[in-house]
């Protein structure tokens, strides 16, 4: 993000917290923010060793190649060893193709991920929201187009994105787990 453009969120959010908000708060909590979606997009992919979901794309890849690599293996076990099919003088690996196959297969079997990696992320705007909101004296609430929905899209970077889904979601868990009481 540009500094300018981090700045006039910053005013932004300045402007919705009022005189009482603590601006040092304010641009930690963008900060936050700002390296979060940026180091958790590229490590989203989850590790099937501990027995995290896929995509459905993934899974349906993973059955097309697996069958199609038990026939390249079954194919290439008696002749593995022949100089004439190495590639560039080397023997061909045929462990590399049963690893691969191991893990295609683990693929395989694996559940599928639901589709809502944003979620986690924007709900971490929606808690320093929620945090920045308490500590300027104002009391979140569900109101769309309101202090608490305004300050969490200005946090995540996009003014014009909807949360009101997250923000409800969020007083809804906080009223259950004894935090403030939903308010409309």
């Amino acid at each position: 993000m540009v500094d300018e453009e981090r700045a006039e969120l910053i005013q932004q959010a300045m402007e919705i917290l009022g005189p009482s908000a603590d601006r040092a708060e304010v641009e930690k909590a963008l900060r936050t923010i700002e390296g979060y979606k940026r180091t958790k997009k590229e490590s989203w992919t989850p590790s099937l060793r501990y027995g995290h979901a896929v995509t459905k794309d993934q899974r349906d890849a993973a059955k097309m190649a697996v069958p199609a690599l038990k026939r390249v293996l079954i194919a290439l076990t008696p002749v593995a060893n022949d100089p004439q099919l190495w590639i560039d003088g080397k023997e061909i690996d045929l462990e590399f193709l049963r690893s691969l196959q191991e893990h295609l297969e683990t693929i395989e079997r694996a559940k599928i991920r639901p589709g809502t990696s944003f979620d986690a992320r924007k709900r971490l705007a929606v808690q320093a929201a929620a945090d920045l909101l308490k500590a300027a004296g104002k009391l979140p609430t569900t109101t769309r187009g309101g202090d608490f929905e305004r300050l969490s899209a200005t946090l995540w970077g996009d003014t014009d994105a909807d949360f009101q889904e997250l923000v409800q979601e969020y007083l809804h868990q906080t009223s259950k787990l004894g935090g403030q009481p939903e308010t409309n």
